[in-house]
């Protein structure tokens, strides 16, 4: 909401101006706050406000940017595009997905219901997203990056990877809405600026199912981050 997103952005902001001048501030951004033509987006896509999370995000660039500019603060921006980790909230789709398998491999009868099979979007591990945003704010000169993959899969394909290894056949359990309208049909970035800089996430496609499906997200964020000079802990 415009309180968390909006005055908390400026309220840090101005307390950093005050207090701490020198601190690095890593501010979040989302792939949502982008004109989406379905092509990949990177940092030079204009912003189009197309609901009220959007428009706030939107305006908490531009608070950024005007610290940075008239009071110098160093205001970094990162646009994290979809991103997931077992701690994401149960109503986001990859755990959605990976919750029921669990349940059915456990002898669950239920029927996974989903909307449109055929979005694509990305699915980067979220400590990789992590590590973007804190090789972000240890540069001079880029202030914004777009984070993600920058590899679309279809949620269809998540589903698929999910049951496969789980060892279920994913068409026995899952029903598809019809006439379910989705927020998008495709949304990835085109991550150049960020590899640029030395990313790569080191997390692939089928080890996030895996992870989603089997892992605790404590235990494994603590083997992924275990051994990483300089890396943050999610």
């Amino acid at each position: 909401n415009q309180r968390s997103i909006v005055d908390g952005t400026w309220n840090v902001l101005e307390a950093v101006r005050r207090h701490a001048p020198a601190a690095r501030v890593f501010l979040s951004g989302s792939a949502l706050q982008f004109q989406n033509t379905g092509s990949a987006v990177d940092e030079s896509a204009p912003f189009v406000a197309t609901s009220a999370y959007s428009a706030q995000r939107i305006a908490s660039v531009y608070a950024a940017r005007y610290f940075r500019s008239e009071h110098q603060i160093h205001a970094y921006i990162g646009y994290f595009f979809h991103h997931d980790s077992p701690l994401r909230e149960s109503y986001h789709v990859a755990h959605k997905v990976a919750t029921a398998v669990r349940r059915i491999q456990a002898g669950s009868t239920e029927v996974l219901k989903m909307g449109s099979l055929d979005v694509w979007k990305e699915w980067t591990y979220a400590g990789d997203a992590v590590e973007a945003a804190w090789l972000l704010v240890n540069q001079d000169r880029h202030h914004e990056i777009v984070i993600g993959s920058g590899v679309p899969h279809s949620i269809q394909q998540w589903v698929e990877e999910c049951f496969r290894l789980a060892g279920l056949n994913w068409s026995k359990h899952v029903f598809e809405e019809r006439g379910f309208r989705p927020e998008y049909p495709m949304l990835y970035s085109n991550p150049a600026r960020l590899r640029s800089l030395g990313w790569q996430p080191q997390v692939s496609f089928t080890e996030l199912a895996r992870i989603m499906i089997g892992a605790r997200a404590d235990e494994y964020g603590a083997a992924f981050f275990s051994g990483r000079q300089g890396a943050p802990s999610c």
